[in-house]
């Protein structure tokens, strides 16, 4: 599930992963990066991905791959919210297949997500053009 949380956030969580389920989040995904032209931070609830495969990682492995030119020139960070050192591990070992292009800190809780993404838009160069100065 992809939700707005507000301009330039978007949360991104899901409470099983199934192969249609990752290949939905993939085509979804794909199609809103393709018209977007604004930075954006996600904020990642990670508590299904205990329950993903080796393959299921690997897929989403390449799935960074693909979103590498949007990512590189639009995503201000990724706020992974991790129940625990098992998740950040399974997390850590994706990364490790293909290092992601974009900022990203683990955080502890939903609240201290929002606001390090917060900061990370606030940044002069990564500010969306429909937020204040």
């Amino acid at each position: 599930m992809i939700t707005v949380i507000e301009t330039g956030i978007l949360e991104m969580r899901a409470d099983t992963v199934s192969d249609e389920i990752l290949e939905g989040h993939f085509r979804a995904m794909e199609a809103w990066a393709a018209n977007n032209t604004e930075p954006v931070g996600f904020l990642v609830t990670l508590a299904a991905v205990l329950e993903m495969s080796a393959a299921q990682r690997r897929r989403f492995a390449d799935f960074q791959v693909r979103m590498q030119e949007h990512d590189r020139r639009l995503t201000v960070g990724v706020a992974l919210c991790a129940p625990n050192a098992i998740v950040r591990g399974f997390v850590t070992a994706v990364y490790w297949l293909k290092s992601p292009v974009y900022p990203h800190r683990f955080v502890q809780s939903r609240a201290e997500g929002l606001q390090w993404l917060r900061e990370q838009l606030a940044k002069p160069e990564r500010r969306p053009s429909s937020a204040p100065p």
